[in-house]
């Protein structure tokens, strides 16, 4: 029987494929929040520290009104910056999963 440690499940490279991705944000409004998420994304996780990017002209909105708002320069800017990046310095497991 071998035993794994939580440093141990955590060294290493892994690098994230869509299957097992997901970026997704919220924003409220009034009494409700918009939900979306990035389809085009991706994330590796180096001796336990976690980084990636997302393309935001991939966002999946419903509405195409707020798609639009989204890409402008008062949220986005997808102009000016069509990657968002995101990098963690410690990881915290919750749980045996």
């Amino acid at each position: 029987m071998s035993v794994v440690s939580r440093h141990d499940r955590l060294a290493g490279a892994w690098d994230f494929s869509a299957v097992y991705l997901a970026i997704t944000f919220s924003i409220g409004y009034v009494v409700a929040s918009f939900r979306s998420s990035f389809e085009e994304a991706t994330a590796t996780l180096v001796d336990g520290k976690l980084s990636g990017a997302a393309e935001v002209a991939s966002i999946d909105v419903k509405d195409e009104n707020l798609a639009a708002d989204l890409m402008s320069a008062e949220f986005f800017d997808a102009d000016n910056h069509p990657e968002i990046t995101f990098s963690s310095d410690e990881l915290t497991i919750n749980g045996d999963d």
